[in-house]
């Protein structure tokens, strides 16, 4: 039983690190969702005939 409960903690302590680096970074996806949406709100701007009229 003792041996079984070991083997489970150093199982564990070995997958941990690779169960957390396989999980995708919060912040890295923030910040291109981020960029994402900027760089879409300026290319409309650009596009935006109303923006932009001729005199």
């Amino acid at each position: 039983m003792l041996i079984t409960i070991a083997i489970i903690g150093i199982l564990a302590a070995v997958l941990l690190p690779i169960v957390q680096k396989a999980q995708p970074d919060k912040l890295e996806a923030m910040r291109r969702k981020s960029y994402y949406i900027l760089e879409q709100t300026v290319n409309r701007m650009k596009t935006d005939d109303s923006m932009y009229r001729e005199r």
